[in-house]
């Protein structure tokens, strides 16, 4: 039997979730194969390269050329439509293929199980591992499984929970790679004893496991070699062990420079076992507080203390830990007013530029999802499920309070997107075209269709003078994918561009896309799946551009010359600047003193300079292993 893995990740302009699609349950799937039914299975996986990066058209070509017996799909809220779609077209390829799909979105109440899904054999409620041992040994699945729907929903009874000690680590045993930046995640506890009405760690899980703690100590001695630089310690409450400090003492003995990172319940923590914390590796904490309001907290079946719970959070911070502070509006039992109330209070305590706020998900299998439907409640049937309406809090409330949150922190849910405007024309796929945007039979989508096969595929366009926006996007975006798939045109003009009727044009395209959801409560254009950006060479016609347009994103082209111009224009508000091939020598100095702290601002021709600069500024520059290229049709 050949199983072949696929894990999607969430998609955006920017490639900027990657980094967070770990294939975990894959791996531990893989590693709990081999070790338990060798030589019953051969395993393969989805590519890096083809899952991350790579549109549905080349996910679909791969499978359907590899030809596995079972295709396997790890389902989050954020690639099950995605999913369902390509299990869809590999179905029609290939009729025989037997298809599953598991993961924490396959639950009861799921938008994946709301109708029939024909391309779908299996989907699966529960551990994999559980699942696989019956499926693999043909050990009466059918007897755990319901119709919804038309679907066969495989479900794992409470009683035959997997024991967390016959299912290897996939990290250490060395089924799971770091990811390009040298983090991974290791899984050391599965369910949760806090049952919070609004979380679904705890579904299916009556108990709390808890992997052996050596796992950890032994992943630790991989830093030589595996790349080895972070661990994701997936743990919703990794300090509750009785011998939570003598393991912080033997992670400091055997830690050598990993930085560590986990969830952790913060009463309790005093200064002494804040310092341990540091001690052992950690460098940064998730802390669910929610919401300050006491009320809420009950509601939803959150117990602690507050006070207490600040006072670990000031002991974490004075040690030097990062600490990223969780906060939901809209649960039962708060209020738009008693809710900033608490974001004020966590400002006051010093915390403002750790606020993370996150909007209400009624996740299928949640307590707080039936309590919305009796009550009430108005939420997306669709992934991501936000909450719309209920509990005091309306849409407008939501939007209000994340504009303000934004206005208290500084932090910011809108992010300058700059297209990769590296000169790669040769590379392993495609990631643009370039063409003459002064011939109107350039503008024929039907011409590009064959090459895109990236995520986010980028339209060069270069003309004279400025194209009548409505006609000329029609033709080119008539039949391209749209769905799961981001475009960005980008303009090489002097001239300016017909940025009302791009307006228009999006307004046209715009439908009930995933991405479109998950933004539904940021500005208009946030969610919007084709981005537009003009490159000037002249500062004057940037400037105007930048006060004028609306849906257009300047950007001003900087060579060796351009130091006074980059100084110049780094004051103004959604500036971006391209350094040209061959300048960062002549002007580095200026850019770095006037654009350092804006580095998701600027762009480069040249990757090489690009990585150069973000070594000066003390940034990360994720290379990754691989290229793809650029097509020239002009």
């Amino acid at each position: 039997m050949n199983i072949l893995f696929a894990q999607l990740p969430l998609i955006d302009h920017g490639h900027n979730y990657i980094q967070g699609n770990v294939p975990y349950a894959p791996a531990a799937m893989a590693a709990y194969l081999r070790r338990h039914r060798p030589g019953r299975v051969a395993i393969d996986h989805l590519p890096f390269v083809i899952a991350n990066l790579c549109s549905d058209r080349v996910i679909t070509r791969y499978i359907e050329n590899t030809a596995p017996d079972v295709l396997c799909f790890s389902c989050y809220l954020w690639n099950v439509e995605r999913s369902i779609e390509i299990a869809g077209k590999i179905k029609e390829m290939l009729p025989e293929i037997t298809v599953v799909m598991g993961g924490p979105e396959i639950q009861e109440g799921s938008w994946a199980l709301s109708e029939c899904r024909g391309a779908v054999d299996y989907f699966v409620s529960g551990e994999g591992e559980w699942f696989f041992d019956r499926f693999i040994s043909s050990a009466g699945i059918e007897k755990y499984t319901n119709d919804v729907n038309g679907n066969r929903l495989v479900q794992q009874p409470d009683t035959e929970l997997v024991d967390i000690r016959m299912a290897p680590e996939p990290f250490t045993a060395c089924e799971l790679d770091t990811m390009a930046d040298g983090s991974v995640f290791m899984e050391m506890t599965r369910g949760c004893p806090y049952r919070c009405s609004y979380c679904f760690y705890s579904g299916n899980c009556p108990g709390v496991r808890e992997r052996d703690f050596g796992v950890l100590l032994e992943a630790l001695d991989k830093k030589g070699r595996m790349q080895l630089n972070e661990i994701y310690i997936l743990s919703p409450t990794f300090n509750r062990t009785p011998d939570f400090r003598p393991r912080l003492k033997a992670l400091a003995a055997r830690n050598d420079g990993i930085r560590l990172h986990t969830e952790m319940r913060t009463e309790g923590i005093d200064d002494e076992t804040a310092i341990l914390l540091h001690a052992a590796g950690f460098r940064s904490l998730e802390v669910g507080i929610q919401t300050l309001t006491p009320a809420a907290l009950k509601r939803i079946g959150r117990k602690g203390d507050l006070r207490r719970a600040l006072e670990g959070m000031k002991n974490l911070a004075r040690a030097g830990i990062d600490l990223k502070i969780g906060i939901i509006p809209g649960l039962p039992g708060d209020t738009p007013v008693r809710f900033m109330d608490g974001v004020q209070n966590l400002v006051d305590e010093g915390f403002g530029e750790s606020i993370e706020l996150y909007p209400l998900m009624m996740l299928p299998g949640t307590r707080i999802r039936g309590e919305g439907i009796r009550e009430g409640a108005v939420f997306q049937r669709k992934p991501p499920y936000y909450l719309i309406d209920g509990w005091g809090f309306d849409f407008d409330d939501i939007t209000a309070i994340r504009r303000d949150i934004e206005g208290m922190t500084g932090y910011s849910h809108q992010t300058m997107r700059i297209p990769d405007f590296s000169e790669v024309e040769e590379g392993m796929f495609y990631r643009g075209v370039r063409f003459n945007g002064s011939v109107a039979e350039a503008w024929d989508g039907a011409r590009y269709a064959d090459f895109i096969e990236s995520t986010v595929f980028n339209f060069y366009v270069y003309c004279d003078t400025g194209i009548k926006a409505m006609p000329a996007l029609r033709s080119l975006f008539d039949g391209l994918p749209m769905r799961h798939q981001f475009y960005n045109v980008i303009f090489f003009s002097e001239e300016p561009q017909d940025d009302r009727g791009i307006g228009e044009f999006l307004k046209h395209m715009d439908g009930d896309y995933p991405h479109r959801r998950m933004h539904v409560f940021d500005e208009w254009r946030e969610g919007s799946q084709i981005m537009f950006h003009q490159v000037f060479r002249d500062e004057r016609r940037f400037r105007k551009a930048l006060g004028q347009y609306a849906i257009i994103e300047p950007i001003l082209r900087i060579d060796a010359n351009g130091g006074g111009e980059a100084a110049a224009v780094a004051k103004l508000s959604g500036a971006a600047i391209l350094v040209a091939r061959d300048a960062l020598d002549a002007i580095g100095d200026e850019i770095l003193e006037h654009w350092g702290d804006r580095i998701e601002n600027i762009a480069f021709e040249s990757e090489e300079e690009a990585a150069r600069y973000y070594r000066r500024a003390g940034c990360e520059f994720l290379k990754w292993p691989f290229s793809f290229g650029v097509k020239d049709l002009r």
